[in-house]
C-alpha cells in the first residue's frame, strides 16, 4: 500500500484541504491501494480544522468534518510514503525525513500561500489550486509516474 502525507505548518487549512481532495479524487477513479493522510511541523495543541477549510471543501461537493491537527511523526511514515509539502520551506524541513516532492514541483509550479485567517473567497481559491494538482497527482497514479517501489526507498520520477 503506497501512502501520501500532505504536510503543511498547523495542519488545519492547507494540508487537511489537500488531503480530502485528493481522497475524493481515488475514490472517483476508484484507485485503493493509496492512502492518503495529513499532518502538520508545528502543530499548536487543541488546534482543529479550520472551519473555512469545511465550508470550501463543502463548496466543491467533499464532505469533510472537523477533527484534531496531526503533528508529523516518524510513525506516520513507512517505507511506501511519499510526503507533499504544500510549500519548498515545508520541503526543506521534511527533506530527510522521507522523500518528498512539494507542491512547487508539480505543473502549478507555485508554494501555496496559508489562507489562515482569511475569508472563505480566499480558502476557496486554495482548494482549486489544490483540485488542480491533485488531478495531476492521480493522472501521475494511474501512469505508475509518481514513484517507483522497486527501489528500498522511493525514487521520484
Amino acid at each position: 500500500m503506497k501512502k501520501i502525507i500532505f504536510v503543511c505548518t498547523g495542519n488545519t487549512c492547507r494540508s487537511p484541504m489537500a488531503a480530502a481532495i485528493l481522497r475524493a479524487k481515488l475514490k472517483k477513479e476508484n484507485i485503493k491501494n493509496v492512502l492518503v493522510d495529513s499532518a502538520g511541523i508545528m502543530v499548536e495543541p487543541n488546534s482543529k480544522t479550520n472551519t473555512n477549510t469545511i465550508l470550501a471543501l463543502k463548496n466543491m461537493g467533499i464532505v469533510a468534518r472537523i477533527r484534531n491537527a496531526k503533528q508529523l511523526t516518524k510513525n506516520m511514515i513507512t517505507k511506501n510514503t511519499l510526503l507533499i509539502p504544500i510549500t519548498s520551506a515545508h520541503a526543506q524541513y521534511v527533506k530527510n525525513v522521507a522523500p518528498t516532492k512539494a507542491l512547487c514541483e508539480f505543473s502549478s509550479g507555485i508554494d501555496l500561500p496559508d489562507p489562515y485567517g482569511q475569508s472563505l473567497v480566499e480558502y476557496e481559491k486554495c482548494a482549486k489550486i489544490l483540485s488542480f494538482v491533485c488531478d495531476e497527482i492521480v493522472e501521475l497514479i494511474k501512469k505508475g509516474e509518481l514513484y517507483d517501489l522497486s527501489s528500498e526507498r522511493p525514487q521520484w520520477r
